[in-house]
């Protein structure tokens, strides 16, 4: 996705597996856009117009939105921090992730080792908008059987549903591999608590993640365009049709770009010291999830289906990325760079 784009779209579905690798290489290699870089050309026409016209009324409505919309989400990081992150600023010290992008032959090593192991379990921490491999991997690494992955879908809704009888996911369905739709606290607490209450021994958890201006604005624009207002809920249907972030909208649109911040920092938390004798973590950015297939189908010399990448046809909302958005979502970038740089 170039930020500078009028109307994000997701990849073609003509990109052959065998150019996902040179893609995300080209990707990673070329520095993160600041906001500085990305809005040089707009700073220098704003100081312009300043320098002609004195103190702008534009300027200052811009300059308004983005002291509130960084105050808003400072609340909304404290608080949803404070909520979800508290078990995972306790867990022990572990080791890092291995990343695919990195390591491509350790992580299909460690995904074929735990098939072969009738004591291990593949968990796949699905992150909304990062490349659904569930629909592959599930009946691959599961013989055939059914996979449905709406059962363990999502975030509160599932833990309740989990910890309410934790052996129904953990042990009783006995499949290879499961999905789960939650924040990173909450993956952490699924694994914790089968390894705890199962006879399972090892746990491979496999995480994808993505650039993170490119899923939120993927997550915009699926709520706006395919029902995800309430059909009373004045202020989503008002934001969407707007399809702006503006002083009106920023609360809104906020909520996303927070969730954000805290699903990238804690996502970075579990990458970085998770890693233990009875989990292995694995991770693969969205771009790679047909490379890691392909090797898997080379390795096994089995069929498994690829990932077709969700497409963003245009819609009455075509939500368009920002300087203002880069500068609330600085958290969520700085996860994701960081994630980049693990060994």
């Amino acid at each position: 996705l170039a930020l500078t784009h009028h109307h994000p779209k997701e990849r073609s579905t003509t990109t052959t597996p065998t150019m996902f690798a040179a893609r995300a290489r080209s990707k990673r290699a070329a520095a993160l856009p600041t906001v500085n870089g990305s809005s040089k050309k707009q700073g220098a026409s704003a100081a312009s117009k300043k320098k002609s016209s004195g103190n702008s009324s534009g300027t200052g409505v811009y300059d308004k939105i983005l002291f509130t919309g960084a105050f808003l989400l400072l609340v909304f990081t404290v608080f949803h921090r404070t909520k979800m992150s508290s078990s995972l600023n306790s867990t022990p010290k572990g080791s890092k992730a291995t990343m695919f992008h990195k390591n491509p032959s350790q992580v299909v090593k460690k995904l074929k080792d735990c098939e072969n192991d009738n004591f291990c379990r593949i968990f796949y921490h699905h992150i909304q908008k990062t490349g659904e491999v569930g629909a592959s991997l599930g009946p691959f690494f599961n013989k055939g059987a059914p996979f449905q992955a709406g059962e363990t879908c999502c975030f509160a809704y599932f833990l309740e549903r989990f910890r309410a009888d934790p052996q129904q996911y953990c042990h009783q369905r006995a499949a290879k591999f499961l999905e789960f739709e939650v924040m990173p606290v909450q993956f952490k607490e699924v694994v914790d608590t089968c390894l705890k209450e199962s006879n399972i021994t090892r746990i491979v958890g496999l995480s994808t993640y993505r650039e993170p201006m490119q899923r939120v604005i993927n997550t915009i624009f699926q709520h706006c365009n395919r029902g995800g207002c309430a059909n009373d809920d004045d202020k989503c249907h008002a934001a969407c049709k707007s399809c702006h972030l503006t002083e009106e909208t920023q609360e809104f649109y906020g909520e996303f770009m927070g969730r954000s911040n805290t699903i990238y920092t804690d996502q970075l938390s579990l990458l970085s010291n998770y890693d233990n004798k009875h989990v292995q973590v694995v991770a693969v950015e969205d771009t790679e999830v047909n490379d890691m297939i392909a090797e898997l189908r080379t390795s096994t010399g089995r069929n498994i289906s690829f990932v077709v990448p969700d497409q963003m046809q245009d819609g009455e909302c075509n939500f368009e990325a920002s300087a203002a958005m880069m500068t609330m979502m600085k958290p969520s970038l700085d996860g994701y760079k960081e994630i980049l740089r693990l060994p």
